[in-house]
């Protein structure tokens, strides 16, 4: 009994050997069918928008992006992006840089692990509207175009003598201070006989307007006076 006890045992640490190696055996085969993955490449080339890209912040890094799926890569010292494991599908590239702006790409990576495009695409369009090609994209190397430099601040204007003659109210102070200077320098300039005559119309006019304030000033007396003798000869009665 205790043979066949003992033979029974044998046989089923055997049979559970036998049975690990197996599973052994079925989960490396299942780790060397990995998925298929492709390093992408994405370089920051100098341009007239960015004429050094070493002097980008550090914080610049690109995103990689599709529906549950997500890569980031910091900016490298040879001013590259490098995505490294990336499987198939169809991806959106976004660089994020505090001093500059980057046109996003669409890139598309086949079922083999291989770049098959790589499209310049903007927010709120369509997926399937795929704006204009990147060219070089067969040699794994993409170039991020640069928009232009951000800016946050609006610079204050520097004062200039030459803003004054732009406002309308300094220009009519001007001309009526060069017309009050000037004056006196035409008048002795003028024939002596046309003065003579623009003194008289002066001098009449001043006169002119005297008297006949005075004499409203006068009238006005004079009703005052009668409508007063009216009144009290009234009371009078």
């Amino acid at each position: 009994m205790r043979a066949a006890y003992f033979l029974t045992a044998a046989l089923a640490s055997i049979a559970s050997a036998i049975t690990s190696e197996k599973n052994d055996g079925g989960s490396s085969h299942l780790v060397s069918n990995s998925p298929i993955s492709t390093t992408l490449l994405f370089t920051v080339p100098a341009s007239q928008a960015l004429a050094n890209p070493s002097t980008l912040p550090p914080s610049t890094h690109a995103v990689l992006s599709a529906p549950g799926k997500r890569f980031s890569a910091p900016l490298s010292v040879t001013n590259n992006f490098i995505f490294r494991n990336v499987t198939p599908g169809s991806y959106l590239v976004d660089v994020y840089c505090a001093s500059h702006g980057f046109a996003p790409l669409r890139v598309d990576i086949d079922a083999t692990g291989q770049l098959i495009g790589a499209w310049e695409t903007y927010r709120g369009n369509e997926w399937d509207n795929k704006g204009e090609v990147v060219q070089g994209f067969q040699t794994g190397r993409l170039e991020m175009r640069v928009l232009g430099q951000r800016g946050f601040f609006v610079e204050r204007p520097k004062f200039s003598i030459l803003s004054l003659f732009k406002n309308p109210m300094i220009l009519m102070a001007m001309v009526s201070l060069v017309m009050f200077m000037g004056m006196p320098y035409l008048m002795d300039n003028l024939d002596p006989e046309l003065r003579a005559e623009i003194e008289e119309r002066q001098k009449g006019g001043l006169l002119g307007s005297m008297s006949g304030g005075a004499g409203s000033s006068n009238s006005g007396n004079a009703k005052g006076r009668a409508i007063g003798n009216g009144n009290s000869e009234g009371v009078r009665r």
